[in-house]
């Protein structure tokens, strides 16, 4: 039984370990006074975009879409964000902005107690899958994305997309 308990808590620490280790070289990149990600190396700043491809050929794209300059108010923005109808045309304006898109998984959750989507897509003709996260905080949206193409390894997207702090 100890045994058994000790290997455990080994592999459980081997799992994180190995996580932490992972990140140690990133690049933290704040993304405005709300938000920052870890980036594999430091990102390109174009606008309110960030991007970066990684050594692994994945692309990393952070951007902030502030809803404000289009006449949402915050209040509006975290009642109409957790409602199916919302997500739905949400999910019509990113497919209609990535021709091609074709998306086969949304979730609406949430991310330290705000409404975020976790929404899995891909560009098959290019042989690309693509993960967002989409973070909904006062009358922004924070839309992460990682591209990956043909069959890279999924870990470093994972990192990637559960490396976001608030600021």
């Amino acid at each position: 039984m100890k045994k058994t308990v000790l290997l455990t808590v080994f592999a459980i620490s081997s799992v994180f370990a190995n996580r932490l280790m992972a990140q140690a070289g990133w690049f933290k990149q704040k993304i405005d006074e709300t938000l920052s990600i870890k980036f594999p190396k430091e990102p390109v700043k174009a606008g309110t975009m960030f991007t970066v491809q990684g050594s692994d050929s994945i692309g990393y794209v952070a951007n902030v879409i502030d809803l404000a300059a289009m006449g949402m108010d915050a209040e509006g923005l975290a009642k109409m964000a957790p409602t199916e109808e919302f997500a739905e045309q949400f999910k019509t304006g990113l497919v209609s902005q990535s021709p091609g898109l074709e998306l086969t998984k949304m979730e609406i959750g949430k991310w330290n107690n705000f409404v975020a989507y976790d929404i899995e897509g891909e560009q098959k003709d290019k042989g690309i899958k693509m993960y967002f996260k989409c973070i909904f905080i006062s009358t922004k949206i924070y839309v992460l994305l990682a591209a990956l193409p043909g069959k890279a390894d999924v870990k470093n997207k994972d990192i990637y997309l559960s490396s976001i702090e608030a600021n």
